[in-house]
């Protein structure tokens, strides 16, 4: 039996309705079937023998499984300019460069490719040692925690996402209806920020055309979403989301613009502080101050770093009184826009 693309045009619930048929009658008949087709992910689940077309030749024909264990990638980046003619020969299927990213696709057994194999195994061990010291920094640790805790959370999503959703929903942007909210002002929100910073940024920080910024982007947001999960363009009908989105961000940025909850101008009473750090950096803080990990600063920063840069420290009640009345006076006259600007902490 001989097949051109026989699933091509189908949904999903046909496309595997009709390879189940064609299984069956392999298994009955005992038929041999040759099937052509460019969905190679498709054909790894009902082949077992391939070969591979390229200008009217053959360029691979092999068992599945051998070819699998027989095929590999390698993704090498570099800190200077790729030399020329690296990694060139007859084991080297395809490569392709991206600045200083190389991908190579590499045709062999991977213990047998030295060249390769040793690099992957110096690359991957200087990413582990360079790894290391960061592996200290309180920041790096929390960090990589809550990522593998939202990973192993997005998986078991996904799965319970695969497993109940309705199939006649697949070629849908949004499995779930409940969640179109979600999606819809969820992109309208991050392409507001991507607007404003876009037109922030290049206008050197004009507040008129942040605004303008925030409006673009938000109105492509929301309407691009509306687009996608009513797979129409006539979606100007729903302006009225927009609209109550609108007056939702109004009132959370003016609160915030307003100090509404007060954290602003939230001083404490100089009775009630122990101690004071004066800077310019956090870091000094957590790491001199709150982690007793000064070293870390040196390693960071280079030794002899606190010989200029020794963090302030204050306890007497004067110098707390003072530097009290100076965030007071902070804060009063935070909109001034004379002289230099410095982060001060």
């Amino acid at each position: 039996m001989i097949l051109d693309e026989p699933v091509d045009g189908l949904n999903p619930v046909m496309r595997k309705k009709v390879w189940n048929l064609i299984l069956q009658d392999v298994a009955e008949r005992q038929v041999s079937v040759l099937v052509s087709s460019h969905n190679l992910r498709e054909l790894e689940d009902v082949c077992d023998h391939i070969g591979i077309l390229h200008n009217g030749k053959i360029v691979v024909e092999r068992e599945l499984d051998d070819m699998k264990s027989d095929v590999h990638k390698f993704q090498l980046a570099f800190s200077t300019e790729i030399p020329a003619g690296f990694l060139e020969g007859p084991e080297v299927l395809h490569r392709t460069q991206t600045g200083s990213t190389l991908l190579l696709i590499a045709r062999g057994d991977k213990n047998e490719m030295p060249t390769i194999h040793f690099l992957s195994r110096r690359i991957i061990h200087y990413f582990c040692c360079s790894m290391e010291p960061y592996l200290r920094d309180v920041y790096t640790v929390g960090l990589l925690m809550t990522y593998i805790i939202a990973t192993v959370l997005f998986l078991v999503m996904g799965w319970f996402v695969y497993k109940y959703r309705k199939l006649e929903t697949a070629g849908d942007i949004i499995a779930f209806p409940a969640l179109y909210p979600v999606f819809k002002y969820g992109m309208t929100f991050c392409l507001m920020l991507v607007g404003g910073t876009y037109f922030c940024g290049f206008s050197r920080q004009s507040f008129p055309l942040l605004i303008i910024g925030y409006i673009l982007g938000s109105v492509l947001g929301y309407f691009v979403a509306e687009i996608l999960i009513h797979k129409s363009f006539k979606v100007l009908r729903f302006y009225k989301g927009y609209l109550y989105y609108s007056a939702v961000i109004l009132i959370l940025f003016g609160g915030i613009s307003l100090d509404a909850l007060g954290f602003v101008n939230r001083v404490p009473n100089p009775e009630e502080v122990n101690k004071v750090y004066f800077g310019y950096s956090f870091d000094e803080w957590i790491y001199f101050e709150k982690q007793k990990n000064p070293e870390y600063l040196e390693y960071r920063y280079g030794k002899g770093y606190f010989e200029d840069n020794k963090p302030l420290l204050f306890e007497s009640k004067e110098n707390i009184a003072g530097i009290t009345e100076l965030q007071r006076h902070l804060i009063k006259e935070r909109k001034g826009t004379r002289g230099k600007v410095h982060p001060v902490i």
